[in-house]
């Protein structure tokens, strides 16, 4: 009788060890899947995250000076048209309108929309969301961000002429990476 306890339990504990190891197994594969499903899924316009809004869009025809606010400007491999800075590495460039107005509040300067050189005055853009290789659309163009600043901000003609810059610590310089037409009030998200 003793030695029938013994040959079921036993079974019964060999029963729930495979059990609790084909557990395992089963949460193993589904994260597993998850993770690769996460990878390989690309990523659909529904799930772009919103992160600003266009206020003005600016070109100029001479480097080191201001641009002027214009009601459109084309995106294209290159830059923007018409654009001084067009052809260099850093094709577009976004500025933050609240560290424009930041400027304006603190020190009581003059200063707006293409002050500091900018494409592209944003509102929303927040700079922690963005880095190297983030991508974003503005209407129908897509960019990718290279980097955030630029050397020799403080000593440039923008900073002789308005008395300080910004563009150090909050131009972010992007590359086209689908072309496209921008406006004011146009969205941006992530992609």
């Amino acid at each position: 009788m003793r030695i029938l306890m013994l040959q079921r339990r036993r079974r019964r504990n060999s029963k729930n060890s495979s059990r609790d190891s084909q557990k395992k197994n089963r949460k193993k594969n589904r994260k597993k899947n998850r993770k690769e499903n996460r990878v390989h899924r690309p990523r659909s316009p529904e799930k772009e995250s919103l992160i600003g809004e266009v206020v003005a869009v600016c070109r100029g025809e001479i480097k080191g000076t201001s641009k002027i606010p214009v009601e459109s400007i084309e995106l294209v491999k290159g830059g923007v048209v018409g654009d001084a800075h067009f052809g260099s590495e850093k094709e577009v460039s976004l500025l933050s309108y609240e560290a424009i107005l930041d400027v304006k509040n603190r020190f009581g300067l003059d200063v707006g929309p293409g002050t500091f050189a900018e494409n592209i005055t944003v509102s929303g853009l927040k700079k922690e969301n963005l880095r190297a290789g983030v991508r974003l659309r503005i209407a129908s163009a897509v960019l990718e961000v290279l980097a955030i600043g630029k050397d020799g901000c403080r000593v440039c003609s923008i900073a002789q002429k308005v008395g300080m810059c910004i563009g150090d610590t909050e131009t972010v310089f992007c590359k086209v990476l689908e072309p496209g037409v921008v406006r004011a009030g146009d969205k941006i998200s992530i992609l």
